[in-house]
């Protein structure tokens, strides 16, 4: 029980943050190429994801989604492990995995959905 309400709080204040410091952002009504954010690179370079198909604000809200799911669980994990310095050499090994298959779950759900360019 301890865990849950552990991710549950990562999970609500992350996604939160967020939220309010990148999805609501006036700045972020629109997609700039030239502000390309990590998360917007790999999934339209790797998965030819045609930007304009997509509702900016919702792709934001569900990557940030996922990235709070993400953090949740990493911490979940590491909370496992008694000794700092352990969890702090685990924390890459959750972490690295749980972004690189969620990812490719978006992109694959995406491209499903018909938000690939057409070539």
């Amino acid at each position: 029980m301890k865990y849950l309400i552990e991710f549950l709080c990562v999970f609500v204040f992350t996604y939160l943050f967020y939220l309010f410091a990148v999805i609501l952002r006036k700045k972020n009504k629109k997609f700039n190429s030239k502000k390309l954010k990590v998360e917007e690179g790999f999934l339209i370079l790797k998965y030819n994801i045609d930007i304009k198909k997509l509702n900016y604000r919702k792709f934001l809200a569900f990557i940030y989604l996922c990235n709070s799911i993400i953090f949740g669980i990493t911490l979940v994990v590491i909370q496992l492990f008694e000794d700092l310095l352990i969890q702090l050499l685990f924390a890459p090994i959750v972490l690295f995995p749980l972004i690189l298959f969620t990812y490719s779950m978006i992109g694959k759900y995406l491209k499903k959905k018909g938000f690939v360019k057409n070539v």
